[in-house]
Order: C-alpha cells, then sequence, then structure tokens
C-alpha cells in the first residue's frame, strides 16, 4: 500500500515537472535513451499513472532531464 502511494505521488510530480518545462513524453524517453520512443513513451505514461516503479538506471538521467 504505501509503495503504490509513493509511486503514484512520484508519477504526479514527474508529469507536472515535465509539463511544466514543456518536455513531451517523446522527448523525454528521448533524452533517456530511449531507442523505441513508443516503448519509451508507454514507460513514463506508466510511472506518471503509478502504475510501475521507475528502474534505478533511469533517476540520474531523469534528474538531468526534469
Amino acid at each position: 500500500m504505501i509503495l503504490e502511494s509513493a509511486q503514484k505521488k512520484f508519477g504526479a510530480w514527474l508529469q507536472t515537472q515535465r509539463e511544466l518545462r514543456g518536455v513531451s513524453r517523446s522527448n523525454l524517453a528521448k533524452a533517456l535513451g530511449y531507442q523505441n520512443l513508443n516503448k519509451g513513451c508507454r514507460r513514463i505514461l506508466a510511472w506518471e499513472q503509478g502504475q510501475k516503479d521507475i528502474d534505478e538506471h533511469f533517476i540520474k538521467p531523469l534528474q538531468n532531464c526534469i
């Protein structure tokens, strides 16, 4: 339950920060190193909706983008 709540809060924060900076999911996926942008966009959407936990190796690159 706590993890699910944390995922949703992180997701809401991520979406807000991304939108405030005018960064599309596609551009964020590209900056995170996704070759398949469709897959990257789906992953980011899952993070934003609190459906999936972010992998550790994306945290540092995400900090540089957001």
